[in-house]
């Protein structure tokens, strides 16, 4: 056994002393970061979870859009048919208001046998049997709406037909924006002056 020096001894003691004490604050530092390490370790899990929790919210999310866009696809041909059903139905109700607003063709038709009974009257009054513009507009009236069928009568129709189809295309072509000549607005007219000449017409008007 060997016995130190007191100046040995002190130097030893001081240097138990710091390192015993270095030791005790290493620890510390040492559990404190293993805590730290653990810590992390459970946010590390708890994210992980997280992810995992977030990757089925994600893989269920995309599944509902597959399913929304198999619903929202064959939607457009059902959009697509509607607005053309409503934007058809909107032109239509537009011709349809215009038309209304114009001479309807009994009307033009008197109003066409009145000029012929009169040009006619002062011309050949002497020579031609004339039937009244409203009596010969009652007749062929009631051959168009409630005539039998044959080849003469699908004539006196045609007149209607004609003149009515003519008036509609006007009121498409008003409603389009497009510029109609004077000879275009006056077909209408024209149509019914010509056909009050046809042989199966003109027995109704004059003899």
């Amino acid at each position: 056994m060997t016995i130190l020096k007191q100046k040995d001894v002190d130097e030893y003691q001081q240097s138990l002393e710091k390192n015993t004490a270095r030791q005790a604050e290493i620890k510390t530092l040492y559990k404190s970061k293993e805590g730290k390490i653990a810590s992390i370790q459970v946010e590390i899990k708890n994210f992980q979870d997280t992810c995992d929790t977030l990757r089925k919210q994600v893989s269920a999310i995309e599944a509902q859009l597959k399913t929304l866009a198999s619903e929202y696809n064959p939607l457009n041909k059902e959009v697509y048919e509607a607005e053309q059903a409503l934007a058809n139905h909107q032109h239509a109700t537009k011709v349809k208001e215009l038309f209304d607003k114009q001479t309807d063709f009994y009307t033009a038709l008197e109003r066409e046998l009145v000029k012929q009974h009169e040009e006619l009257t002062e011309s050949v009054g002497d020579f031609v049997k004339l039937v009244d513009p409203a009596v010969a507009c009652s007749k062929l009236r009631n051959i168009i709406e409630n005539g039998g069928i044959s080849e003469a009568n699908l004539v006196v129709r045609s007149g209607k037909t004609n003149y009515d189809q003519c008036i509609t295309d006007l009121c498409e072509r008003k409603i389009r924006g497009d510029t109609i000549d004077i000879s275009v607005g006056t077909m209408p007219v024209q149509i019914v002056k010509n056909w009050l000449q046809k042989p199966s017409v003109t027995h109704y008007w004059r003899s």
